[in-house]
């Protein structure tokens, strides 16, 4: 059995265009436009609709021979549609408003650039053209292409992950984009024990988010993986203590989710005395969105007088190369896990286990962090496992 693509023409001078098979006509509400001007998008349009006719030619034959159909492979609406639900479903920072808003102008920059794109559009020549036309077209700069195509990363590996059709490993490493130099900014002990010994009970949210932002300078999560581990330990509920009131996993074993990689990290007691204390909580497990927090972290950071001058040599957003901050305004959940990926180096923790612990794939992200080591911060690092002082 054949199937054709055939074009009607309509009353305005278009054609539809319309798959012909059994007897039957099967229009796909593709549409070819007049105009020479609108060449370019014609065979957009003609590439879809041939990619579609291969696909029901395929099907019939296998119908024909009794064969297992092929999984049909659904439209990118509906596919960006499952990611994004599957995303705010799960239990960390992606419930923000600002992750979505990142989401939806993806979505919008990818529909600008591909008109019609389907799930078999994105190969490497894909990958290529999308990161230029950010850079040109759209004068986005370096690091927020890269953030933009971790975005796209995300969705076709939810793409790969969920068989809806293969994604070819090279497509993911046409999308990493080297980062820029990033300023490094860290914690040393004293700052650590006038946030871990400041009184904040009279303002519980804020005394909430500093114990987690000391949880991650112990433990070096991305701010994703941390909540979501606190998540699941929530869930587990009393199972995850013992009789005596402590927490019984001694390592979290996980999969990093930027990166995929596996992570895996032995809890101090220090750490589990955190846990149980964000987990026990009046009220219960406090959720909030990763803006909130790095505000919040800002405003601890303030109250627990973390206000040493610091000059931006990169810059970054919102902070100017060679402008001077006051330390508190640039405090994130970065800096948290910049903090422990230091007390490491410090600690000449081997490189492969810093990586182990973090999921950082690249050693050479972790140099960057070595180099910082060798200026004259050093001096005011630990000299011994920070933790067990605090």
């Amino acid at each position: 059995m054949i199937v054709t693509l055939n074009k009607k023409k309509n009353a305005s001078g278009t054609y539809s265009l319309y798959l012909q098979y059994n007897n039957k006509k099967e229009y796909l509400g593709l549409t070819l436009l007049k105009g020479k001007d609108k060449k370019d998008e014609n065979e957009k349009t003609l590439l879809i609709a041939e990619q579609v006719r291969a696909m029901r030619q395929l099907e019939l034959m296998q119908e024909a021979h009794n064969l297992k159909p092929q999984k049909k492979v659904p439209t990118f609406n509906a596919a960006w549609a499952d990611f994004v639900k599957q995303k705010n479903s799960q239990g960390h920072n992606s419930v923000s408003v600002a992750r979505n808003e990142k989401y939806k102008l993806v979505k919008k920059y990818i529909d600008e650039l591909s008109p019609g794109i389907t799930l078999f559009d994105f190969d490497i020549r894909w990958a290529s053209k999308w990161i230029d036309w950010l850079a040109k077209d759209k004068g986005c700069k370096h690091n927020y292409v890269g953030a933009l195509c971790n975005v796209v990363i995300s969705f076709l590996h939810f793409v790969d992950d969920n068989e809806l059709l293969h994604i070819e490993k090279k497509v993911f490493k046409a999308l990493r984009l080297k980062e820029e130099e990033l300023d490094i900014f860290f914690h040393d002990i004293e700052e650590l024990k006038k946030m871990l010994h400041k009184d904040l009970s009279a303002k519980p949210n804020l005394e909430d988010t500093r114990d987690k932002y000391c949880l991650g300078c112990m433990l070096g999560m991305r701010i994703s993986d941390l909540f979501d581990s606190l998540k699941i330990l929530n869930q587990q509920n009393e199972d995850a203590f013992d009789s005596e009131g402590t927490l019984k996993v001694d390592i979290i074993k996980r999969t990093a989710i930027k990166t995929r990689e596996a992570i895996k990290i032995p809890l101090r007691k220090e750490a589990k005395e955190l846990i149980k204390k964000i987990l026990s909580r009046s009220g219960g497990y406090r959720v909030v969105s990763e803006p909130i927090y790095n505000e919040e972290i800002k405003t601890v950071g303030e109250l627990c007088e973390i206000d040493q001058n610091i000059t931006m040599v990169h810059g970054k957003r919102k902070f100017k190369a060679g402008q001077t901050y006051k330390k508190y305004e640039v405090m994130s959940s970065h800096m948290a896990r910049s903090t422990f990926i230091c007390q490491m180096i410090e600690q000449d923790v081997h490189f492969q286990k810093i990586m182990a612990m973090t999921g950082i794939k690249d050693v050479n992200t972790l140099k960057k962090y070595a180099s910082v080591m060798d200026n004259t911060l050093r001096e005011t690092m630990l000299q011994v496992e920070f933790a067990q002082k605090l």
